[in-house]
């Protein structure tokens, strides 16, 4: 312990120790502080410090202490330069606990835990190995720069600033609680004074390693670029935005100058969440889950989908000409023009409706597919390219509006192509509405058969109140005095009836039975059930059953020997369920049965008898429908 005042010296701990515990006066500026072993409490403030330097195998905390006797400011660790190898604990409550640096701040390993304090430098804040946790909002700020080039940092509400560029060149950075990226003066900390805007904006540049974008907002007047070997991932139910102007105001973030990210050479953005932006470059934009959207234009890039997903759900803006459109996995419903496509891969399905695919190259894997509609002879989906490839197994849907092609026939040319390599299976000879057959040049010579709604309903297993619902709704799509949702529900079907597959037949039967179920089997097993429970009571009359000899006197006993009036309730539940419940009935009933009968003699008696019921009849059918 130094009982004394301590200033300029190089001071050096090499044990667990404090400063109000070392020195009992004031600590003035110092040459340098190295903490080589233990861990160094910084509990009592000092002057400015030339050097500090945390070693590998020791430890800094940073911890509430007052000033003076009248501020309890924050609690400031102030050096000219300062590099830690070792672990750094700010835990301060009263006040941020901060380590603010003139020049170049450095982690190059150990660990920092911030749960209320701030690595500043006036210079850059240079973090190349280690684990920092930043909470609280506290931040990273490098007034001239900040550079990411390892480690594994976590910002949970907190910000990482700088007026030069913020570059991600490796490591594994997670950012969300609302955590800001900045290079614009405003929301800067105060200790850095009055600043203004720089002459050329920062930017903010992810070149290699991963940022994990939970919700978080990348505000710059500068670029943002994801390049090289770099990831940005955004996290489902997350939402990351870009922005020009703007910062986040409590929970709330008003975005009035939609920002961009290039995306460019072998950068990825993996898409989960949601990402206010647009999206430009010839990078690789990954589309991982149905709920993903871009709320922002897209241009350029390779993209791909990994799961069932539509065009118009995944981006809000436009789509312009891309390096390269890839459907993994899933089905990709194409309702939403884009630009000029460079590659065309499909290894899931690709339904494009009745729009039209422009690409240079497209490319069906084995045992994929393709699904269109055809809703005029002028108005039909098409595929326009240079060279189109079809794997084995690959398969082909083609659905015609009701009308559209009679029994004389007629060709379209799906598949545009000079270039033609395989062929679609033929398991569009299934439909069971129109006869299509495949040409070498891309061409489908398609005919009606003839065959009416009952007959397609056969074909498929479904019944006679099947094929009647199925000829009803059928003439209503004919018919100009139905509503737009009659003839929607009409056209569903009628689409329906055009299905190859047996899970397409069955899927059929199941939307007609579910638009008019079927009563009479309900009908005859509770008809049958009262039936059962007549015959039953008159049985126990004449083999007297398990009804008990009465008292003298009672008739039910039937102690008079000539003559007996009986009366016996009845009840029944009966059940025709399916699928538990999804399609099926419930009926429950109830009433009376009594007779009046006499013996002839002793071996015959006759009688005579009312039965009465009352049926509840409820029905449950569950389905899915699409239009």
């Amino acid at each position: 312990m130094v009982d004394g005042d301590v200033s300029g010296s190089n001071l050096t701990f090499e044990a667990d120790h404090s400063l109000s515990k070392l020195v009992s006066g004031t600590i003035g500026d110092l040459a340098s502080l190295n903490v080589n072993k233990g861990t160094l409490t910084y509990d009592k403030q000092t002057g400015k410090i030339g050097n500090m330097e945390i070693s590998q195998d020791a430890g800094l905390k940073v911890e509430n202490f007052v000033q003076d006797a009248d501020s309890k400011d924050e609690n400031s660790v102030r050096a000219d330069n300062f590099t830690s190898d070792g672990n750094i604990m700010l835990s301060g409550s009263e006040g941020s606990s901060d380590i603010t640096v003139q020049n170049a701040l450095n982690i190059t390993g150990g660990s920092v835990t911030a749960l209320n304090g701030d690595l500043e430098s006036f210079d850059t804040v240079n973090i190349s190995g280690g684990t920092l946790d930043m909470k609280n909002e506290s931040d990273i700020t490098g007034l001239k720069g900040v550079n990411i080039n390892g480690g594994s940092i976590t910002v949970d509400n907190g910000e990482i600033w700088s007026l030069g560029d913020i570059n991600f060149n490796g490591g594994n950075v997670k950012i969300d609680n609302m955590g800001v990226v900045s290079t614009s003066v405003d929301g800067l900390d105060s200790v850095f004074g009055e600043q203004s805007e720089p002459a050329t904006a920062g930017n903010i540049n992810i070149t290699k390693g991963t940022v994990i974008a939970g919700n978080t907002v990348f505000l710059t007047k500068g670029k943002i670029s994801v390049s090289g070997k770099g990831v940005l991932d955004i996290e489902a139910g997350k939402t990351m935005y870009t922005s020009k102007e703007t910062i986040p105001d409590g929970n709330e973030v008003v975005i009035t100058n939609k920002g961009e990210i290039s995306l460019t050479d072998e950068g990825t953005i993996n898409l989960s969440g949601m990402l206010v932006s647009d999206v430009s470059g010839n990078g690789n934009l990954n589309v991982k889950i149905s709920s993903a959207l871009v709320d922002g234009d897209v241009s350029g890039s390779n993209l791909t989908f990994e799961a069932d997903h539509s065009l118009s759900k995944a981006f809000s803006g436009t789509i312009g000409d891309l390096a390269s459109l890839n459907v993994n996995k899933g089905t990709l419903t194409y309702d939403k023009q884009t630009g000029k496509i460079g590659n065309l891969n499909v290894a899931g399905g690709l339904d494009i409706s009745t729009n039209t695919v422009n690409a240079t190259n497209v490319e069906f894997a084995d045992n994929s597919n393709l699904a269109l509609r055809v809703a005029a002879t002028d108005n039909y989906g098409k595929i326009n390219a240079d060279k189109i490839g079809i794997g084995n197994e690959t398969t082909i849907k083609i659905t015609l509006d009701n009308g559209v092609v009679g029994s004389e026939g007629k060709t379209f040319k799906f598949l545009n192509s000079g270039n033609i390599d395989g062929k679609f299976t033929n398991q569009i000879a299934g439909n069971g509405r129109y006869d299509i057959v495949q040409n070498k040049d891309g061409s489908f010579n398609v005919t009606q058969k003839d065959t009416t709604a009952s007959d397609v309903v056969a074909e498929a297993g479904g019944t006679a109140s099947n094929a009647a619902t199925a000829e009803a709704w059928e003439t209503i799509n004919n018919s100009s005095n139905v509503s737009a949702q009659a003839k929607a529900v009409s056209t569903a079907i009628y689409d329906l009836s055009q299905e190859t597959s047996a899970a397409g037949k069955k899927a059929y039967v199941d939307a007609l039975t579910a638009v008019a179920p079927e009563v009479a089997p309900m009908v005859q097993k509770t008809q049958t059930e009262t039936a059962n429970q007549v015959f039953g009571a008159v049985s126990t009359r004449l083999t007297g059953g398990s009804i008990s000899t009465g008292s003298e006197g009672m008739s039910s006993g039937d102690s008079n020997p000539d003559a007996a009036v009986w009366v016996q309730g009845m009840f029944n539940k009966s059940k025709l369920d399916d699928t538990s419940k999804a399609k099926g009935f419930d009926a429950d009933s109830n009433g009376v049965a009594l007779g009046i009968e006499k013996f002839v003699n002793k071996d015959v008696k006759v009688g005579a008898g009312y039965a009465y019921t009352n049926t509840d009849i409820d029905g449950h059918r569950y389905f899915v429908w699409r239009i």
